[in-house]
């Protein structure tokens, strides 16, 4: 099976060991059936099986850049962190994501860089303080589901009109007074308390 050779310091080793033990045991195992000489160096990832890390809960105030190395991920789970930006090199990176939970941060802005994911699905910055959302969402053409409660947001992008499938945009306590809706041809369910 062809594999994806990538380098990783021994920073990232320890951040997957402490925040994501199941995922560190996973890679002892790739390494061992690899068989490869140098272990604190190299590790295989094999291009069918995705690896999708999960650092929720973790107090990690910044993405280390060798996170922009996985090429391969399709979910990401960053909940619950300090993180005050997701850096655009290492969003760039992540073109197979089809999932991106980044809620419960202290992220100001969505990076400009978002539209680059075209397979995303679901994307959730709830309760985080951002005020507002890129133009370049638009070529997030996939996705389905957009979680932005509890931010800054006093308007929207045109562009969010775009999104045909976007079927779910939560803009629950958010300063909705001020936020026109203008989705006349897209049918979203808005959740928000009455």
């Amino acid at each position: 099976m062809p594999a994806t050779e990538i380098r990783r310091s021994s920073r990232i080793t320890r951040l997957i060991q402490m925040y994501s033990p199941s995922l560190y045991y996973e890679l002892k195992l790739y390494e061992e059936a690899a068989q490869v000489e140098d272990s604190k160096e190299i590790f295989l990832l094999p291009n069918a099986s995705p690896i999708d890390p999960q650092a929720t809960n973790n107090s990690i105030a910044k993405l280390p850049d060798e996170f922009g190395k996985c090429l391969k991920l399709s979910k990401v789970d960053i909940e619950g962190n300090k993180l005050t930006v997701i850096p655009e090199n290492v969003l760039r990176s992540w073109t197979t994501l089809t999932e991106l939970n980044a809620a419960r941060n202290l992220l100001t802005t969505v990076p400009d860089s978002i539209g680059v994911l075209t397979k995303l699905i679901r994307l959730d910055f709830h309760q985080n303080k951002i005020s507002s959302i890129p133009s370049s969402i638009m070529g997030c053409c996939s996705l389905a589901e957009f979680y932005m409660g509890i931010n800054l947001l006093s308007s929207l992008p045109q562009e969010l009109g775009a999104l045909s499938r976007l079927g779910t945009l939560d803009l629950h306590s958010n300063q909705r007074d001020e936020l026109g809706l203008q989705f006349s041809e897209v049918k979203i369910y808005i959740l928000a308390p009455h």
